[in-house]
Formats: C-alpha cells, structure tokens, sequence
C-alpha cells in the first residue's frame, strides 16, 4: 500500500489513541464509533498540517484506485513543431485557448462530496483533477486532455483563470486538497462561507473545529488576490468588536495580507461592509503585506 500511495503507513492503536479523527465529510467522529471503519489514514503535508481519518474498506479501494492510475503510463507526446515552440510563446498560446470560469462544487460530476477528498489522497500530482463545470464543458478544456506535458504546462494558467466558489470552509478544505501543491501556488479567486458544516451548518458562533486546517492551506496560495467571504449575518449583528477580533479563527484570516479585493457579504449575499467589524477585517486582508 505503501509503494502504491508514495508515503509511509504507520501503525497505530485507534480506537485507544488521544487523536480526534474524521470522517472524509470532515465531521469529527464520536468516542466510540469505529465498528465499520477499519482503516485510519494519517496524513502529514509539508507545511506543518496534518489530516487524521478513519476509513472504509471501500473507501481505500478507491484512494488505491486513483493511485494506481497515477502509475498507470500516460501519453507525452506532444507535436514537435509545438513542443520546439519557446515556453513564452506555448504559454501565450494556452491563454488564448483555456476560459475564464467560475467553478462550484455543486456542480461537480460526483454526486457524493467525499468522493472529491478520496481522490485527492490517491492524486498527488492533480492530473485528474475535473475543472469542467455545465457552462465550461470539457472540450473547452481540451488542451489540459492532449498529453501530460501540456496539462502540466497549462494547467497553473487554467487555475488562475478560474473562480472557485465553495460553500463553507469544509468544502474550501477539501477543494484546497484535491487541487494540491499546484492549485494552492496558482488559484487566484475564492469565495466561501464562514461557517462549517460539520459543525452543524450556520450559527451564531464563529466555527472552530477546522478553522486552523482552513488557515493553513489558505495561506499555501501564495497568488490568491480576490476573495469572498460570506458570515451570518444575525452573527455579525450580535458579535461584540473585541470578541470577533480576539476570535483564534478572525485572528488568523486577518494575518493575511495583500489582497487586490476582497467582499464579505451576509450567506443570503447582501453587503455586510457597513458593519465596523467587516470593515475592519476587509481592511485587514487588502492591507499591503509587511
């Protein structure tokens, strides 16, 4: 399993271990509850983040699966003439051909959301990862199927390009996963809720659960410019300004620094920026970075 996936399996003594582990829908799993899940995954990334699951047999059939493709041999071939083409030149050609789109998980072609998580642990390398949406069909994406030497090439343009709009953090997790190294250093837009679904949907509490996993994949995308928050709105209302500042969450989104434009609407997508602390935050995130 181990020379499948490319990283190391450790043992351990779940379900006897301190570990808080999660379901691949992110919600954490009660004491207790391991009857059906015979595998755990610990998942350690290289900027300090760590992912600990519990998973179906089913569920390591399918991450095997998508690892097993990544072995599996793909055409590079690309036509000599283009392939002699310099890098500037070939790169001016993909960005005449890819779109600009918006991209929602919703209208992603898997129906069932933790499939989206299961692919992204066995697709380090985000070759097949779907970026066509109903408005953007894959033949409008094409260049990204001719060979991998062009997806390779194109596919950081064909992320900048794209808007990517998640409903809450738990989606933006799982989104910032399966798109890897090469999506978190390329995306350029995001919109999302500030809320989890794990938690049990909108409140009027400020998450907490996956808020630091949120934080440190956000701040992997290093070219990320433009970006939407949604907050409940009746939250904002009744938040004292010192208690959404001193907030462990609110402390680490507004560490982040140099946004080109940034949004923060109610999730019935009103303007929120007339409230002091939204104001603060939006001047927080587009201050210049130090």
């Amino acid at each position: 399993m181990e020379s499948k996936l490319g990283y190391k399996v450790d043992a351990s003594n779940y379900p006897y271990e301190s570990v808080k582990r999660f379901y691949l829908n992110l919600r954490l799993i009660p004491d207790g509850i391991h009857i059906v899940y015979g595998f755990i995954a610990d998942i350690h990334y290289d900027f300090g983040m760590d992912l600990p699951l519990l998973l179906t047999e089913d569920e390591v059939i399918q991450i095997m699966s998508v690892a097993r493709l990544q072995r599996s041999p793909r055409s590079s071939h690309v036509s000599s003439f283009f392939s002699k083409l310099p890098r500037e030149l070939r790169d001016r050609i993909y960005s005449f051909v890819l779109p600009r789109q918006s991209w929602s998980m919703g209208e992603h072609i898997f129906t069932v959301p933790e499939l989206f998580l299961v692919e992204s642990i066995g697709d380090l390398s985000v070759f097949y990862f779907p970026l066509s949406t109903p408005s953007i069909s894959a033949t409008d994406l094409g260049i990204l199927s001719v060979s991998q030497q062009m997806r390779e090439e194109a596919l950081p343009l064909a992320l900048r390009r794209t808007s990517f709009q998640l409903d809450d953090i738990d989606d933006l997790i799982k989104l910032l996963l399966n798109i890897g190294q090469t999506g978190r250093e390329n995306i350029e837009s995001l919109e999302f809720g500030w809320y989890s679904t794990a938690e049990m949907g909108p409140s009027l509490t400020l998450p907490a659960i996956h808020v630091e996993t949120c934080l440190q994949l956000l701040k992997q995308c290093a070219r990320l410019k433009d970006l939407q928050l949604h907050f409940e709105k009746d939250l904002i209302d009744i938040i004292s300004p010192d208690a959404f500042k001193a907030n462990v969450g609110i402390q680490g989104l507004s560490s982040i620094r140099g946004l080109r434009s940034v949004e923060i609407r109610s999730l019935e997508n009103h303007p929120l920026e007339q409230e002091g602390v939204v104001r603060w935050l939006k001047e927080q995130l587009e201050s210049p970075v130090l």
